[in-house]
């Protein structure tokens, strides 16, 4: 028993093949990224915006809320990260960064600053539908690639 023991340890075992590692693209690798984030988080829906008398309260990152600077709220979003919305009604575009915590009434996905609110038309539109988009984690640049300045956000029609 023990030479049939020691003839099955002296056995060479071969080792699986090794598979090559492969490099993918970053692009790939980012938009698997933002899949997985997406997926996580409500981005459809109403929105809503925020009350005149919040300008220069503290927001849920620390800065104070500026209802003439492009910014939103969101519940599960990453704070810090860029978000494209766009409005169903009016067909606009506008890019923004979550700053805060909100909208805490159920219907709502977004809560938007005043400005960016009037840039969508949503604050006089009977139809306040808006899709999100991610576009940007924290930390990371929103505007790469597309020949604009860093910081600055965007409204298109």
């Amino acid at each position: 028993m023990m030479k049939l023991l020691l003839v099955l340890l002296t056995v060479n075992v071969q080792q699986p093949p090794e598979f090559p590692l492969v490099k993918l693209d970053p692009v790939v690798v980012r938009l698997a990224h933002y899949s997985a984030v997406e997926s996580q988080h409500r981005l459809r829906g109403l929105a809503s915006y925020y009350s005149n008398c919040l300008d220069g309260t503290l927001t849920a990152n620390g800065e104070r809320y500026r209802m003439k600077r492009l910014t939103a709220a969101h519940l599960t979003l990453p704070l810090g990260c860029w978000v494209e919305v766009t409005s169903k009604a009016t067909g606009k575009k506008i890019r923004l960064r979550v700053n805060d915590r909100g909208p805490y009434v159920k219907k709502f996905c977004i809560d938007l600053s005043r400005r960016a609110a009037r840039a969508l038309g949503v604050d006089v539109a009977e139809d306040r539908s808006v899709m999100i988009r991610i576009i940007a984690l924290p930390g990371e640049d929103p505007l790469a690639g597309n020949g604009q300045a860093e910081g600055a956000a965007l409204v298109e029609r």
